[in-house]
């Protein structure tokens, strides 16, 4: 019998975990992989207090966590920084869980969090200055994340790192860069994300799998490998690579998904929340 510690995850984020942009729909970055199209299903808080009262309505209604993220500036940065004294409060005031996403912050971003008493720390992580360029429109120093990595690491903060497979049109994006990188500041967790196609955007081939497979590879032992909530809903999990990639977690399985589970007698624990909160 596996234990809880052992056993995969799934995690439901649903109604018991609230996404909220702190800038509503509004982005000024406009990335080319997103262009604004996944903050319209967010929970808008564009002022810091409307931000408190959406988390105490949120603990009320049920929810176990919340998603804290927005929009970046032209920087590639999210603009949570004016928001950290209610963020801090809402954690003094609530049992919730929190989840940050920064967006491309620099080191005294990261020194500014380091008192915060955060869940979870979100950070997006690209191996290809390319990659970067096509998408994000920016030119980060070659070293950029690796300084940032290692910014959070001496900090003390949760942070999970996310890395998206075939982020830059679907190719090849520099994912195991990434992850080498990542290697060399070992986090507790890392999230696998796969580019969701624009309506029209028909993709040669996914990489989640292969990048999975290279995540098992690259990254060390202790640390966990969820797959992420943000990917295309066709593409499947072989039942088979999960040991051997040491996933985890999965964010919103398929029911084709558990279905195989349940035929191959592998046992899961099903959980509502955030995949990223298994770092907790």
């Amino acid at each position: 019998m596996l234990t809880s510690d052992m056993m995969l995850k799934l995690y439901h984020p649903g109604k018991n975990f609230l996404t909220v942009s702190v800038t509503g729909q509004h982005c000024e970055l406009m990335c080319k992989h997103c262009n604004a199209r996944f903050l319209k299903h967010m929970t808008s808080a564009s002022a810091p207090e409307s931000l408190y009262e959406i988390a105490l309505k949120a603990e009320k209604d049920g929810s176990l966590g919340m998603l804290i993220s927005g929009g970046s500036d032209r920087t590639g940065k999210v603009p949570i920084f004016n928001y950290l004294d209610i963020i801090e409060k809402i954690k003094k005031n609530t049992d919730l869980t929190l989840n940050l996403h920064t967006g491309l912050i620099d080191e005294e971003d990261v020194k500014s969090l380091k008192n915060l008493d955060i869940d979870v720390i979100s950070f997006d992580v690209v191996g290809s200055e390319t990659a970067v360029r096509n998408v994000y429109g920016l030119d980060l120093e070659q070293n950029y994340f690796d300084r940032i990595l290692g910014a959070f690491e001496d900090a003390g903060l949760n942070v999970v790192p996310h890395v998206t497979a075939g982020l830059d049109s679907g190719e090849d994006s520099g994912e195991e860069r990434a992850l080498n990188i990542i290697a060399r500041h070992p986090p507790k967790m890392v999230v696998v994300n796969s580019l969701i196609p624009h309506p029209g955007q028909v993709l040669e081939e996914h990489r989640l799998v292969p990048v999975l497979k290279l995540a098992g590879q690259v990254l060390p032992a202790e640390t966990k490998l969820g797959i992420g909530c943000m990917r295309p809903r066709d593409v499947e999990i072989p039942i088979g690579m999960l040991q051997k990639s040491r996933i985890s977690s999965i964010a919103m399985p398929s029911h084709n998904f558990q279905r195989q589970l349940d035929e191959h007698g592998l046992e899961y624990l099903e959980k509502n929340g955030c995949c990223a909160f298994e770092s907790i």
